[in-house]
């Protein structure tokens, strides 16, 4: 029989906590204080209510999966989440007609293992007459959203337990998401073979994924209002109420800033005032980018080029990463121009074991600084000083805080051992100062 639940203090998570379902649930946050202080008492409310809904628990888990799928879509429409609206649609439709009809609690992992390999073997057919059918990775996204759907749920008191665990997902054989491999970076001089041939509407779009880095969508919802000229940026709002939300908005409560180099500010102010309304990249036909039509299109163009590399709408942005990184770029400047965090860099983009000879660059670089700072010697502070005074009667206008700034600089300067000597012997690289 499982243990009876009861109050615990963990010193180390500064909290009261019990064991109920198979999980460790916090009770209340704060100083041990039992059994009269604020915290335990917080603590007993909380538990007194886990118990009381433990006995509604077969009334809650009695809804049907199909009322928790929509409520669940309703909520999304309500916070104006569109674009994951459409992503659930779109992955538990299906799911829908396979099990809508079952009451919570007798949903099984088997139904929901039944409805994967449906849909891995046959889902319909395409315009073409072509069997359609989910890969891993589409499997991996609907039973994401699954997921999504049941925490929501449980969240919001309609059923007490998520089935959706990291157990049921091992138990449906949902691989966990890999990096990108190198084979989707792009080599060097593809992006401008690409471009040479390409139509100018596509070569544009081209021509921003790989100045910027950003994600494929970030481009495709480019919109003029989103263009901030005095910083030389695409500025996408955490809290705008219209338009593109992005992705990390909610996560983050941090706007989205796209830096553009100056070609990349000519070609954004070229294209609104082409396009003063809607997107700024637009498809032949005047309509938005989409990630299938760019893969299609980068297809056509490996194709005519006889290029081998894997290409889709998000190895640009993967060969950005990996080029800065290649260079010995600094991992937190990446992430902030990528709109990521360090860790998801470094899981992502790193490919530091497969970086051996940039780190062994950086090993040499570093070993002749300091090589070259062991046989040298800063600059005589005399002659920082002549310096400096030299500067002001040339400068009038230089102040204090400026001058300081000066000396710091040239506090960073080395000077050899043999400059030194010939220093010392005659007036040296300093006469010119006196």
């Amino acid at each position: 029989m499982p243990a009876t639940p009861q109050i615990r203090y963990f010193e180390s998570r500064h909290g009261y906590y019990t064991q109920f379902q198979k999980r460790q649930r916090l009770l209340a946050k704060g100083p041990k204080d039992e059994p009269s202080g604020p915290t335990y008492q917080a603590a007993v409310k909380r538990f007194a209510e886990i118990m009381h809904l433990s006995k509604a628990d077969k009334a809650e888990n009695g809804n049907l999966v199909c009322t928790i799928l929509e409520l669940y879509a309703k909520h999304l429409k309500n916070q104006g989440r569109k674009r994951t609206l459409e992503m659930v649609m779109s992955c538990l439709e299906s799911a829908n007609n396979q099990f809508g009809k079952l009451k919570y609690e007798e949903l099984k992992i088997y139904h929901v293992q039944s409805w994967l390999d449906k849909m891995g073997t046959d889902r319909g057919r395409s315009k073409g007459n072509r069997i359609r059918k989910w890969g891993d990775v589409m499997k991996r996204l609907a039973i994401d959203k699954l997921q999504a759907a049941f925490s929501w749920a449980e969240q919001q008191g309609l059923i007490f337990t998520n089935l959706i665990d990291r157990k049921a997902k091992k138990a449906l054989g949902i691989r966990r998401k890999g990096t990108r491999g190198r084979e989707y970076v792009l080599k060097p001089d593809e992006h401008e073979s690409m471009v040479s041939i390409s139509k100018p509407y596509f070569a544009e779009l081209l021509t921003f994924l790989e100045g910027t880095g950003c994600r494929p969508g970030e481009a495709y919802h480019c919109e003029p209002m989103h263009f901030d000229q005095e910083l030389g940026a695409i500025v996408y709002q955490w809290n705008a109420t219209e338009g593109y939300i992005h992705k990390t908005a909610q996560k983050t409560g941090r706007d989205r800033v796209i830096f553009l180099s100056p070609d990349l500010v000519a070609l954004v102010s070229r294209l609104c005032e082409k396009h003063p309304t809607g997107y700024l990249f637009q498809n032949r036909d005047g309509n938005q980018w989409t990630d299938s039509a760019v893969y299609l299109m980068l297809k056509r163009l490996r194709k005519r080029l006889k290029l081998t590399s894997k290409m889709i709408p998000y190895s640009y942005r993967h060969t950005f990463a990996t080029n800065w990184l290649k260079n010995g770029g600094s991992i937190k400047v990446l992430a902030d121009l990528m709109g990521n965090s360090v860790a998801i860099i470094e899981h992502h983009y790193g490919h530091l074991d497969a970086d051996r000879a940039m780190l062994r660059k950086l090993l040499c670089s570093f070993k002749a600084s300091q090589r070259a700072k062991a046989g040298s010697s800063p600059l005589p502070a005399n002659l920082i000083e002549r310096f400096v005074s030299l500067v002001k009667v040339q400068f009038k206008h230089m102040g204090d805080e400026e001058a300081a700034n000066l000396r710091n600089v040239l506090g960073e300067f080395r000077i050899n051992a043999e400059s030194e000597k010939t220093q010392t012997q005659g007036q040296g690289s300093a006469s010119f100062l006196s």
